[in-house]
């Protein structure tokens, strides 16, 4: 338990120093000139909330986080201030807040493996999205009983052993869950340890399988019996 406390608080310090530097908050900011003065709402403190688990509605969440941690002047924010000052945020500062994380994990820890392999799981899934013009020219849409709809296809790799997510995707809703699974496979680096991906037979082909073997990526893939290697070997 000690340890494992000790852990957890190694990874708490490291996400701390990432969200206080300077580079973090250039490089996370949708424009120079965001998050340059002091606001009611600062990029640290918006950083934190959004990472917060909200259980009850957007506004009550923003007063009793103001209550805690907010500046002794500042009784209050609107939800309307977060929601514009959300927009300044780019997403790409949860991803580097989940690298430190990945990154902490798998070294030096004592995780979970089998037979000296990290255990991952790919699937995907296809969402509904709120409605808006902007969501359906950049994902597309599904039409159900006369109702339009925008949907996209999201992808997850996760350590099915330790329960954590490595990488996630979303594209549009015409993509294909093999191609998330390429972007899963480029950002493998993020663990640097041997892995067995599991896969269902969705993404059976033999073009990706090839890919790979190129990779030196060892996988478990099921299959259809009609897929037609499957076939000839069954024939054989």
């Amino acid at each position: 338990m000690r340890r494992i406390k000790k852990e957890v608080d190694l990874i708490v310090k490291k996400i701390r120093k990432k969200i206080d530097s300077e580079a973090f908050v250039k490089g996370c900011r949708v424009s120079e000139k965001y998050f340059t003065r002091d606001r009611k709402l600062p990029f640290k403190s918006l950083i934190l909330f959004m990472l917060n688990i909200i259980k009850q509605t957007l506004q009550k969440e923003l007063t009793h986080f103001v209550s805690l941690f907010g500046k002794a002047e500042v009784k209050n924010i609107t939800k309307s201030a977060y929601c514009q000052s959300r927009m300044k945020l780019k997403h790409t500062a949860f991803i580097e807040l989940d690298d430190v994380i990945l990154e902490e994990f798998y070294t030096d820890n004592d995780f979970k493996e089998w037979n000296n392999f990290i255990v991952l799981g790919v699937d995907g899934s296809t969402i509904s999205l709120p409605y808006s013009k902007e969501l359906i020219n950049e994902f597309g849409i599904k039409v159900n009983k006369n109702e339009i709809m925008p949907r996209a296809l999201i992808s997850s790799c996760y350590d099915l052993l330790n329960e954590i997510i490595i990488d996630s995707q979303i594209d549009k809703a015409n993509s294909s869950e093999r191609t998330l699974a390429l972007k899963h496979i480029e950002n493998l680096h993020k663990i640097d340890h041997k892995t067995l991906m599991i896969f269902d037979r969705g993404y059976a082909a033999l073009w990706f399988m090839f890919y790979l073997l190129l990779r030196n990526i060892e996988f478990v893939m099921r299959v259809k019996e009609d897929f037609p290697e499957v076939d000839l070997f069954l024939k054989s």
